[in-house]
């Protein structure tokens, strides 16, 4: 962050050497410069505004639930319709312009853990990446058969993405995805709604629920 700073204060006195010089020219070849100059500036603030949103994080709430809402309608992956409709509820949030939110970042254990949240609403969303080590299985099988002759392990990572809300004028919501598999489950209050799927994968570690929402009441 330092580094970043004093990179700005030098982008800056560059910024204002090149309007002296820019104004020190004939004008005949004015045009050409403030041409070029305008061309850096764009660039300077592409990249610093490029930097904001890196360090403030990006909620990915929006992008998950239109992933898994998709997967929904697919073969293989089911939702009864209670579910369907109670998913509904998170759609309040991803319409909420995170940018107007306080922030706030830190790293516990496998966890990453992003945090948007006003006091005027009294209202916090929670978005934890966690990377869990585990075995996956899979069946080996016999080239010249086709036969399923062999069962072995491999050591995986997986991840996971947990989406906990606490709004004070409402339930407060939980949402847990596999981040290449899509939504396990959510809850509304105590209420919990699954995502049925004709294969489950075998040797996965799931985050913990209890971990995940101590690390959130602890804030």
């Amino acid at each position: 962050m330092a580094s970043l700073f004093w990179w700005y204060i030098v982008s800056t006195k560059k910024i204002e050497l090149s309007l002296f010089c820019l104004f020190s020219i004939p004008v005949g070849i004015q045009k050409q410069s403030i041409s070029k100059f305008l061309q850096r500036m764009a660039k300077l603030l592409l990249i610093m505004s490029l930097f904001l949103i890196t360090a403030r994080g990006k909620l990915l709430l929006k992008d998950d639930l239109k992933r898994d809402r998709a997967m929904l309608n697919e073969h293989g992956v089911y939702m009864d319709i209670e579910g369907k409709r109670k998913l509904k509820l998170f759609d309040k949030y991803v319409h909420m312009d995170p940018s107007t939110f306080k922030f706030s970042r830190r790293q516990i254990g496998k966890h990453s853990i992003y945090k948007w949240f006003t006091k005027n609403h009294k209202l916090a969303i929670y978005q934890i990446e966690s990377i869990l080590s585990g075995d996956s299985i899979y069946i080996q099988k016999n080239l010249t058969t086709g036969i399923a002759d062999s069962i072995k392990l491999r050591k995986a990572a997986f991840k996971f993405r947990t989406y906990i809300i606490n709004d004070s004028v409402n339930p407060q919501l939980l949402y847990v995805g596999q981040i290449d598999k899509g939504l396990l489950y959510f809850k509304v209050g105590k209420k919990v709604f699954s995502s049925v799927r004709e294969s489950i994968a075998l040797g996965v570690h799931y985050p913990s629920e209890e971990e995940l929402l101590r690390i959130a009441a602890g804030e």
